[in-house]
């Protein structure tokens, strides 16, 4: 709970200990019950002479060294505490003639935090740079996730052991991803943090004292350091809502028992389209676990005005004010904006708050207007973030998202480039874009391109219906791109023809000769409606996006709004004018 959060950070450990609920330990060294050393074993006494000395002597030489230093685990107590913070521990103890990785790094796909020793059976690390490289590569096969990786050990060089395990990372995926050591963990873009921790016991120097943890602090420490992954306000609202839709789990599949499953028949057989009836289902699903969070009230606990203000505080860096660049009566100057007055900006809205804003500190419409900048620290970046942002509403599926083993299909809300730099939105209707037994033709509406000037200026991207995300190279940058209808889309839709895939009975993109793209084929020729013009440009379509359902069928709204106008002479003098 975070009924009593006073910081931002409150609220970031509240979401952590709510979705983190597995935790998976490696040590060959980890134990149940302490180990006895055996009695020394009785000698027989022998008269010294000066052979027996000489042989004595050299053999305690040998043995200074002494077998190698223990760093032992105390699985008891760690699984204990564990269980009281409500995490569930598994604790593996390596063979020595068997490798690990395999298993680990299958069963971290399922597991919340991962906790790995350094040296197991004194192999100076080398299987726990091998977990650890493929723990990473199974993220990346699965698109990349929040992953909290721990190095829980008793050798204090964290210094080289970082090193050890940035070298063996791939370098193409060290900067694909932005894999780097930052101060005391080694971090990515993409949700990786890998933090080092020191087993406690024997003598610890000062400078270590804060990464030291006793195997009954480990699980509330990596807790915390889990809670860094949640680095915004939204992560906090995803991590909290995926918990509670986790929690809820079993309570919402009771609701789906055997016989509801007489109404759903009854349902799929009275539709006109019963190929539609399986989306209801899942839509109902859905409906339920949305439910669960809301009456759990996730987003007034983490969005809410006093979470916004929190969140507000720590990006501010604890300041109680900040200065602001603005003008006023058309001169630049400088003003000091208090938290209070940002967090009111808002909670209550821009405009709601703007008077009693403007009346602590007087500027000019223009630089109200900017306030927003505040958030972003650069215009640059307030453009990117927001577009970022924009496409979280409006696209389901691109190039660098689409998960692996999937295959573009057109349909509704497609949106396609030819090779003349022209780009389609794909109005078919869903039930005419599955089922398709011979060549069909789909209509493709004209999309125009915002000028990136316009684009830029205008960081609310007002003069856009859509932002598509166009991958530049293979580094995974892109390059935003405006889209919207003409001024009269109904006069730029044209009928392409297309072949179905024989197995799936839809029309599905192949993979171009390079590998790099998704490419849809139109067909031959193909009588078409004779009110729409007959394509004839390229054959060759690069697949660019697929738009979420509601923002395509909003699109769809707008276009049938378009033909629907309806124009004729009227007297002048009664006409309603807008």
């Amino acid at each position: 709970m975070n009924s009593a959060a006073t910081s931002f950070h409150d609220d970031q450990l509240a979401a952590a200990r709510a979705f983190a609920h597995t935790l998976i330990v490696v040590d060959d060294e980890a134990f149940t019950e302490p180990e006895t050393l055996p009695p020394p074993v009785a000698a027989e006494l022998v008269k010294p002479g000066r052979q027996a000395s000489v042989i004595t002597s050299r053999a305690d030489k040998r043995s200074i060294a002494g077998p190698a230093a223990r760093h032992p685990l105390d699985s008891t107590s760690l699984i204990e505490t564990a269980m009281s913070l409500g995490l569930v521990c598994s604790v593996l103890r390596p063979r020595k003639d068997r490798s690990p990785t395999d298993h680990v790094a299958n069963a971290s796909r399922k597991a919340d935090i991962l906790c790995v020793d350094w040296e197991i059976h004194n192999d100076s690390g080398r299987t726990a740079v091998e977990i650890i490289k493929s723990v990473i590569a199974q993220d990346d096969k699965f698109g990349g996730r929040l992953r909290l990786i721990a190095i829980y050990t008793g050798i204090p060089e964290r210094a080289k052991i970082f090193d050890s395990v940035l070298s063996g990372i791939p370098e193409a995926t060290k900067k694909r991803r932005g894999i780097q050591k930052r101060g005391n963990y080694i971090v990515s873009r993409d949700g990786l943090r890998i933090v080092w921790l020191l087993k406690a016991g024997g003598i610890t120097r000062k400078a270590l004292a804060e990464n030291t943890v006793p195997e009954s602090g480990l699980p509330e420490r990596l807790q915390s350091e889990f809670s860094y992954l949640s680095d915004g306000l939204l992560t906090n609202v995803a991590l909290a809502t995926i918990a509670s839709i986790r929690d809820a789990t079993h309570h919402v599949l009771s609701q789906f028992q055997g016989r509801m499953d007489g109404p759903f028949f009854h349902h799929r057989s009275t539709i006109e389209i019963p190929a539609e009836a399986g989306d209801y289902a899942v839509s109902v699903v859905l409906s339920e676990l949305k439910n669960v969070a809301d009456m759990k009230g996730i987003a007034d606990k983490f969005a809410g005005e006093a979470a916004l203000s929190r969140r507000i505080e720590d990006m501010l860096g604890g300041k109680p004010s900040v200065d602001v660049n603005i003008s006023h009566g058309g001169k630049p100057q400088k003003t000091t904006l208090s938290v209070g007055n940002i967090s009111l900006f808002v909670c209550q809205g821009s405009k709601a708050s703007k008077a009693e804003i403007v009346k602590s500190n007087p500027m000019d419409n223009g630089s109200y207007e900017k306030l927003p900048l505040l958030f972003f620290g650069s215009e640059k970046k307030a453009i990117t973030d927001t577009l970022r942002f924009g496409i979280l509403g409006s696209l389901k599926d691109y190039p660098s998202k689409l998960p692996r083993g999937a295959v573009p299909t057109l349909s509704l809300g497609t949106i396609l480039k030819d090779r003349q730099g022209r780009f389609y939105l794909c109005v078919q209707a869903i039930c005419d874009s599955v089922r398709i037994d011979k060549r069909t033709s789909f209509l493709l509406a004209s999309l125009q391109k915002i000028p990136q000037k316009q684009l830029r200026e205008n960081i609310l991207g007002r003069h856009s219906d859509h932002i598509i995300p166009i991958p530049k190279n293979n580094s995974g940058n892109v390059e935003f791109v405006g889209l919207a209808l003409p001024r009269k889309p109904y006069t730029e839709i044209v009928a392409v023809p297309f072949d179905p895939n024989i197995a799936t009975h839809t029309v599905q993109a192949t993979k171009s000769p390079s590998g790099s793209a998704w490419v849809f084929c139109a067909s031959g020729a193909l009588v078409s409606n004779a009110m729409l013009p007959r394509y004839k440009g390229p054959k060759e379509f690069l697949w660019v996006a697929d738009l979420k359902k509601r923002r395509a069928l909003k699109t769809v709204q707008l276009l049938a709004q378009s033909m629907g106008r309806l124009g004729y002479d009227e007297f002048e003098p009664l006409r309603k004018k807008n």
